[in-house]
């Protein structure tokens, strides 16, 4: 079995100033090649400074990023559409009595057999079974039903 985790995605939190932009001629020469490298990896480049947001939409567009900022230190922070997750869909095949209780008693599910459902990209544990692959979650994973 297979948990995925999102803890095991690489993320970089960078300010801009003496960072990635020499302080002096505000030039990205020098970090060229790191944010290419970045972004062949697919790494997600977090921008955070004390600039505003119109300020920082400017470096974000001539550095072409478009991933999640934070600006006037800690202020504001912002995600753009492009970066956030789409949810993974899925069909309940099988599912159990509930959850149990600390008491010993059960709380019934709200989803059934058929549901189709939205879950996180992270959700669940992976099973293969008779060759078919599975995913094993709580109820609390799930985001919605489908109707």
């Amino acid at each position: 079995m297979n948990k995925k985790s999102p803890l095991k995605q690489i993320m970089i939190v960078t300010d801009l100033d003496g960072t990635l932009l020499d302080s002096k001629t505000y030039s990205f020469a020098e970090a060229r090649p790191a944010l290419e490298r970045i972004r062949k990896n697919n790494i997600p480049l977090v921008l955070c400074s004390s600039k505003t947001r119109a300020e920082l939409e400017v470096w974000r567009d001539r550095l072409e990023n478009r991933h999640p900022f934070v600006v006037e230190n800690g202020g504001g922070i912002f995600i753009p559409e492009t970066a956030k997750e789409k949810p993974q869909k899925g069909e309940i095949v099988a599912a159990g009595n509930g959850k149990k209780t600390d008491d010993g008693k059960v709380i019934p599910l709200d989803v059934k057999v058929g549901d189709k459902v939205l879950f996180g990209k992270y959700a669940g544990t992976e099973i293969k079974i008779e060759g078919e692959e599975f995913l094993i979650m709580r109820e609390d994973d799930i985001l919605g039903v489908m109707e």
